[in-house]
């Protein structure tokens, strides 16, 4: 039985065709009182536009690219500083989006962040899969900061690649939150997680953390870094710049079959040895991936190479 004066959320979902996302998005939402998920269907080779954000509404965002582009000049996805959905002071003043925001099987070419946050936010997950996130200006991947703008509870990358042809000077993630997820809500997950897996970066917030965390060295964190090829990305300790620049065995570390290394003028140099004191760290792979054309985004790895020999 609904309650007198509230209004429900209704979910939508946005087929496009062509043109600029954002717009179609607004055009839909226009159609309901109050908007619950947004799901975003674009079409297999079209190159689309953005010039504004998706807005999110009091539930999550998927976009189903269907191995399409976009070409963003505004953050791909905000979580307004307006929300839909209604604070809890019993729980830290934040706004929680229960639903995950996904991304998956697309190209963006991104001017600016994949995900900004302009409030106290705790959402459920964002999850990018197999996609290709290129980055186009100095800009974070996910973007949390600013105050106490909270997290994901999940912050994953599958199968994807995030890459860009000059080196950034951004980090990957920030957030300014030091609260736990239980901290915002006593129902909520104990940990937060950050997993980055099967999937290629290359030219991300170099010689910076790679993580801008408030709440680094945390026993309720949860780093996962596993098959992955990670060239030229933070600073020499990558995995210190995970935990935002902290040396601290403290979170849940698993560590497993990644590459770790810097090229410079075609000169690749392993930097696995310098992946201490975050947790063990097993099986590196030590040797060139033999990248096909990293300057132009080819990170094919070389059929001779060891990194090939692991697919």
């Amino acid at each position: 039985k609904a309650i007198v004066g509230v209004v429900p959320a209704e979910d939508i979902v946005v087929d496009v065709t062509e043109g600029d996302i954002a717009a179609a998005v607004e055009a839909e939402k226009a159609k309901v009182a109050k908007v619950g998920n947004i799901t975003v269907n674009l079409t297999e080779g079209v190159e689309y536009t953005l010039a504004s954000p998706i807005v999110a509404g009091a539930g999550g965002i998927v976009i189903n690219g269907n191995k399409s582009v976009i070409t963003t000049s505004a953050e791909l996805i905000t979580l307004p500083a307006e929300p839909t959905v209604a604070a809890n002071e019993a729980k830290a003043g934040f706004y929680e989006i229960t639903s995950p925001i996904v991304i998956e099987n697309v190209h963006v070419k991104a001017a600016k962040a994949i995900v900004k946050s302009k409030a106290k936010y705790l959402v459920s997950a964002i999850n990018i899969n197999n996609s290709i996130i290129e980055m186009t200006a100095q800009s974070a991947v996910v973007d949390f900061s600013g105050g106490q703008m909270g997290y994901p509870t999940v912050l994953s990358v599958n199968n994807s690649t995030v890459w860009s042809a000059q080196s950034t000077n951004k980090p990957f993630f920030t957030s300014q939150s030091g609260n736990s997820p239980k901290d915002i809500n006593s129902a909520a997950e104990e940990k937060q997680t950050i997993s980055i897996e099967n999937s290629t970066f290359y030219n991300v917030a170099y010689n910076k953390n790679f993580n801008e965390l408030r709440q680094k060295g945390q026993k309720f964190l949860v780093f996962t870094v596993k098959n992955n090829i990670i060239v030229n990305c933070g600073k020499a300790n990558f995995l210190q710049g995970m935990n935002g620049g902290q040396n601290s065995a403290s979170p849940n570390w698993t560590v497993e079959n990644n590459t770790f290394g810097q090229l410079t003028d075609g000169v690749f140099t392993d930097v696995s040895a310098s992946q201490t004191g975050c947790g063990e760290v097993v099986n590196s792979i030590t040797t060139d991936p033999d990248f096909k054309d990293a300057a132009n985004g080819d990170f094919t790895v070389g059929a001779g190479s060891d990194q090939a020999k692991e697919k």
